[in-house]
């Protein structure tokens, strides 16, 4: 959520922001999702991917921010979708790989583990635009390597 709001400043209109950082998003988690599924990619190391891209984003934000607005609207399109696709490949293993494990060890939580992922999808993007506007879009950007350092730590004690 963060990333679609400040992407709204880069790409100039609110749509052009959510359809170019959702469609990234959407498309690299799914690959990464399918291609976890198919070779074996260590969660830790996905998470540890996850939070260096987010922790080089809080400290060069203004940096790549400054590089890419200064691009015709095509070529922001363009490195838009290049910086949102890492991250998001990463993001697409985590849960396929705790429902992996959920599965061989306790099935019948599954359907309670695509519940709580729907939730706190919800909760979470309304937390998300509610915490950037009181306290900042960086903010909310560590708060989400927190939670990803949270579930790699239930992850490996479950």
């Amino acid at each position: 959520m963060p990333l679609i709001q400040k992407f709204i400043l880069i790409l100039g209109k609110p749509a052009y922001s959510l359809s170019v950082i959702l469609f990234s998003l959407m498309l690299s988690a799914g690959i990464g999702s399918f291609v976890s599924s198919r070779a074996r990619i260590s969660i830790r190391w996905a998470v540890s991917v996850i939070v260096f891209y987010i922790l080089i984003y809080i400290f060069l934000s203004g940096y790549i921010h400054s590089f890419i607005i200064s691009k015709v609207l095509w070529q922001r399109f363009l490195y838009t979708v290049l910086f949102v696709f890492p991250p998001g490949f990463f993001m697409g293993i985590p849960f396929p790989a705790g429902l992996a494990k959920a599965k061989a060890r306790k099935p019948e939580i599954i359907p309670w583990l695509w519940a709580v992922n729907g939730c706190a999808s919800v909760v979470g993007s309304i937390a998300a635009v509610i915490l950037s506007i009181h306290i900042g879009f960086l903010f909310v950007v560590a708060v989400s390597a927190g939670l990803y350092l949270t579930a790699l730590f239930v992850y490996k004690y479950m």
